[in-house]
């Protein structure tokens, strides 16, 4: 069994303060953005596995325009381990004292914080299921997949799950027209027994369940850029394969970070699609044939797993690293003013 480390939880603000060592706190709603101020120097630092809300975009911007007779007074960093989205885009050719950091290994960094990756056990390959397939939260996407894997009796073909939460902040799970008349789950989970109803986080780079290959998950986001959370890579841990889909590209940013995504396997022309309801529809078409597949077919599949999981415990290494970084960078340019501010 994995040892699931005793911690503050990665949204327990002491913890992450602690290790960026900034000062102070700036309140999101979704405790995604830690913040600082250092003299001149205001740094927010994109840490959680959530998005931000628009209060950082305001915030930001009336930094931005804080002057005094013309002379610009703040300079503001944002860090965050996603591709920056048209707002900050804009930010950057409006504002010449604010800068985007794109990071991606902040986050691989949280990892550290919820499990000992120096202590995983041997990879599971007595596949009696050909997919896990968990959805705590409920969305339209969602109920999707699960309605394909009912529709076509592929439900015993898997692990799943479906438990009919609905999350009141956000948009859009406040409807509930796509939850099931009763929540859903075909195996024992003891990972959400009732003393822990209320406190998973430290669950959430864990599997509930052994036994399969493929992990089939709707990320919580579609945007405009990618924006990845353990649903889409977490399965490299565990050697299992992530087939994954919310924003366009998502499969492909993954595989930038030297990942083998079983591209001879597995068919990603739904990855690539603009359009949402056709990138869906091909997904669906995709976990389908994956959830029927012969699994015994696919080539090194050992070897592939295994080398997975190596690059993923070193990407944890390389986010550890990131972070101290970030750290010095923040160090330098606090001393630094007449560089980034001009006086």
């Amino acid at each position: 069994m994995v040892e699931i480390i005793e911690r503050p939880r990665l949204t327990d603000v002491p913890a992450i303060l602690k290790h960026f060592e900034l000062h102070t706190w700036q309140d999101d709603e979704q405790m995604a953005v830690a913040y600082c101020k250092i003299d001149y120097l205001h740094v927010f630092v994109h840490f959680g596995d959530n998005l931000f809300s628009d209060t950082v975009y305001k915030h930001i911007q009336r930094l931005c325009l804080e002057n005094n007779s013309g002379i610009q007074k703040n300079y503001v960093c944002f860090y965050s381990p996603m591709l920056p989205d048209p707002a900050f885009v804009d930010f950057e050719q409006q504002f010449n004292n604010f800068v985007y950091y794109h990071q991606p290994f902040i986050a691989f960094g949280q990892i550290p914080y919820l499990i000992d990756v120096s202590k995983l056990p041997p990879i599971e390959l007595d596949h009696t299921k050909n997919y896990l397939c968990l959805a705590n939260r409920s969305t339209v996407e969602r109920r999707q997949v699960f309605d394909l894997l009912e529709e076509k009796n592929l439900l015993d073909l898997g692990f799943v799950s479906f438990r009919n939460r609905v999350i009141k902040h956000v948009v859009h799970e406040d409807k509930k027209q796509h939850l099931l008349p009763e929540p859903y789950i075909n195996f024992e989970d003891l990972q959400y027994r009732q003393e822990h109803a209320n406190h998973n986080r430290k669950y959430t780079w864990c599997y509930p369940i052994e036994g399969f290959l493929f992990d089939f998950s709707i990320e919580t986001y579609f945007e405009a850029v990618p924006f990845i959370t353990e649903k889409s890579t977490r399965a490299f841990f565990w050697g299992k394969i992530p087939v994954s889909t919310s924003s366009r590209n998502l499969m492909h940013y993954i595989e930038q970070f030297g990942f083998d995504i079983f591209r001879d396997v597995v068919d990603y022309k739904y990855d690539i699609q603009k359009n949402k309801d056709l990138r869906m529809e091909l997904y669906l078409q995709e976990i389908h044939k994956l959830a029927t597949m012969e699994i015994d077919t696919i080539p090194d599949l050992e070897i592939r797993l295994e080398n997975n999981r190596r690059l993923m415990c070193d990407l944890v290494e390389r986010g550890k690293t990131i972070l101290e970084n970030i750290n010095l960078n923040i160090a330098y340019t606090a001393e630094n003013r007449d560089k980034f501010l001009g006086y």
